[in-house]
């Protein structure tokens, strides 16, 4: 199965902006769609964005998965 990670803006949420729309647009098209909170969005940090995805047990990145981020 195809995987498809959206990573939401700065100050937002996965419920905001055009996310949803675009997990359900994926999902439709097959593939297993993850749209994660990222911790302390209004403070952007890549280690702890990195640690919070990778360390997501029920999140696997495959060779065909693909990563669609909004600003941060």
């Amino acid at each position: 199965m195809k995987n498809a990670l959206i990573l939401h803006a700065t100050d937002c949420t996965s419920k905001d902006s055009w996310y949803l729309w675009l997990q359900k647009q994926l999902e439709n098209a097959g593939y297993n769609v993850w749209t994660p909170n990222l911790p302390q969005a209004n403070q952007p940090n890549i280690q702890r964005y990195n640690t919070h995805i990778f360390d997501n047990k029920d999140w696997k990145f495959i060779k065909e998965s693909i990563i669609i981020d909004h600003s941060s």
